[in-house]
């Protein structure tokens, strides 16, 4: 289960909170039982809303939130997690404090760091986007590689994605994740010393004619 800053509660089957937590993390939950995490402004929310007693209604359906209309998740529809929001309508949309990723948010705990380590500070990076024809961009860089790549701040990632012209733009991950591998094998330069495993892809198949 994910840990760190952030707020959490476990709901019972009825759907009402039985225990909370200022940070999120912990055993995982039994069954019949939700673990509910959040982080930045969801956070503070949750802590409001989510206190001892109190019965939560979960609506797991995936709205696009532009139109507000439902995401259909047929089978063989897959999802893939990323963060932050680097462009939103053509423009840079960076928010630390949105994304519960600020210094002021991390202080005191285990990641304080975190922010100038994977936020400021160059690093390997992929990122995807969205062109106003509908067209995808997938952008990954190399980094922590002295004399070939040292990567991009999250700011970088965000200007260029921005100046390739995207309406929409996301972080999907970086580090030794980014790797781009396509029939011919490994085609980018990773920075770790061997193929890293990963727990999810992107994956793009050949379009129809």
């Amino acid at each position: 289960m994910p840990t760190g800053p952030g707020y959490q509660v476990r709901l019972d089957a009825q759907d009402r909170v039985v225990e909370v937590a200022p940070v999120r993390g912990g055993a995982e939950p039994a069954a019949g039982t939700v673990v509910l995490q959040a982080t930045g402004d969801a956070a503070a929310w949750l802590a409001e809303h989510g206190t001892a007693g109190a019965r939560l209604v979960l609506d797991t359906d995936v709205v696009d939130g532009d139109t507000g209309r439902r995401v259909p998740l047929r089978p063989g529809a897959s999802v893939v997690n990323g963060g932050p929001l680097l462009v939103e309508d053509g423009a840079t949309a960076l928010d630390p404090v949105r994304d519960g990723w600020s210094p002021a948010t991390l202080a005191g705990t285990a990641r304080a760091d975190f922010y100038w380590r994977w936020y400021v500070r160059r690093n390997p990076r992929t990122a995807a986007g969205v062109l106003p024809d509908g067209r995808l961009v997938f952008v990954v860089v190399d980094g922590r590689q002295v004399g070939r790549s040292v990567g991009l701040s999250i700011t970088e990632t965000a200007e260029l994605m921005r100046s390739l012209g995207v309406d929409e733009a996301l972080n999907l991950d970086g580090g030794g994740s980014s790797t781009v591998v396509t029939e011919d094998g490994v085609v980018n330069t990773p920075s770790d010393p061997v193929e890293r495993p990963v727990g999810d892809a992107v994956v793009l198949l050949p379009g129809r004619p």
